[in-house]
């Protein structure tokens, strides 16, 4: 069970995704934590990518490869294929990986932990909140409320 994110004027809700599924569509980094991912092994977790993957494809978030993207990735043989996202997606993730900043909050209370994060570029703040079960939901928020946000 996890809070919700916080009740923020302005506040706007865009998505939620999986660990798993972020692990496709994004780079992997330092934060935010992806708790339900890093429980699994190996195996494990790439069968839960692949799983993820075909949720993705089946919601309309991702569009199969195109033969091009095949070749090159083919060509580089680092495992990466280019994939075309949905742009609301492919959006917030150019948003979470060109912070300037970012605020990082853990929760914790009797019945839930979660973590908060406020990735700040310019003046938009992408807010994601994980649960401990590996949920990533996503709002935004303009960047004049992130301090009203924070303390709430």
């Amino acid at each position: 069970m996890s809070a919700p994110l916080p009740s923020v004027d302005g506040a706007v809700f865009v998505e939620v995704l999986t660990d798993e599924e972020l692990s496709v569509v994004a780079r992997p980094g330092p934060m935010p934590v992806t708790p339900f991912l890093d429980e699994l092994d190996e195996a494990q977790r790439e069968t839960a990518r692949r799983t993820a993957y075909r949720s993705l494809l089946a919601r309309g978030v991702l569009d199969p490869p195109t033969p091009e993207a095949v070749a090159r990735a083919a060509a580089v043989r680092d495992g990466s294929v280019d994939l075309p996202v949905r742009d609301d997606v492919r959006s917030l993730v150019a948003l979470r990986e060109g912070a300037e900043m970012v605020v990082a909050v853990a929760r914790s209370a009797a019945a839930w932990q979660d973590f908060w994060y406020a990735h700040v570029v310019k003046d938009v703040v992408l807010l994601e909140q994980v649960s401990s079960d590996g949920l990533h939901r996503f709002a935004l928020l303009g960047a004049e409320e992130l301090a009203r946000a924070v303390l709430g």
